[in-house]
């Protein structure tokens, strides 16, 4: 059929177009036109990345966290896995961050040497906890609000743990390792405070 005598669709009243040309300026309007009406249905269609979320956002870690997780990874004790209970617990109950870690670490080496879920010698090992990060919470719980340790400065708190001659210097010395009272960094793998010799994860008990 020669090409003048094709209509737009079979059955249309729409006009024949005589010429190649003329069908194709004639097809190009038709074509344009419903792009436009498409683009004013559904809008024109892009790709973009959702904007960041605080659920998306990255997380940058407590670096007395990772100055506990360092330390005891540096000393091969197991409770860099409770850098965090340390951490939320002393929070919680208004303690130096580093003062459970310390007890914890000159009591059984941070977790080498212990019994009962007891890692803080706490009545000399026989106290039963459910689980290590139980006995974290409950200590930190009765160091803050036991009428023995409650409003005591550090020196008498640590003379009613364990009045042993030796024992509250032993537990500073730690606690001046893993840092300041108030962290605001990470400390260096590496940091000669890593690394000093010291008498300490000796299983200290009360007389």
């Amino acid at each position: 059929m020669p090409f003048g005598e094709w209509p737009w669709r079979k059955g249309s009243q729409e006009p024949k177009y005589q010429t190649r040309s003329e069908y194709k300026i004639m097809s190009f309007g038709i074509l344009s036109r419903r792009k436009a009406l498409l683009g004013l249905v559904v809008g024109p269609l892009t790709l973009t990345m959702p904007a960041p979320t605080a659920d998306f956002a990255p997380h940058r870690r407590d670096p007395r966290e990772v100055r506990l997780e360092r330390y005891f990874s540096e000393k091969q004790s197991p409770a860099k896995f409770y850098a965090r209970d340390f951490v939320n617990a002393a929070d919680r109950h208004n303690l130096d961050w580093r003062l459970l870690p310390s007890l914890a670490f000159i009591e059984s080496g941070g977790g080498k040497a212990y019994k009962n879920n007891n890692m803080f010698g706490w009545a000399n090992g026989e106290i039963r906890f459910r689980s290590v990060k139980d006995s974290i919470h409950i200590i930190a719980e009765r160091l803050a609000n036991s009428h023995y340790y409650k409003d005591k400065d550090l020196d008498a708190m640590l003379w009613t743990y364990n009045p042993i001659p030796g024992y509250r210097d032993a537990v500073k010395e730690v606690m001046e390792d893993l840092g300041p009272e108030r962290a605001t960094r990470p400390v260096k793998v590496g940091d000669s405070s890593l690394s000093r010799p010291t008498r300490r994860g000796e299983g200290w008990r009360r007389r």
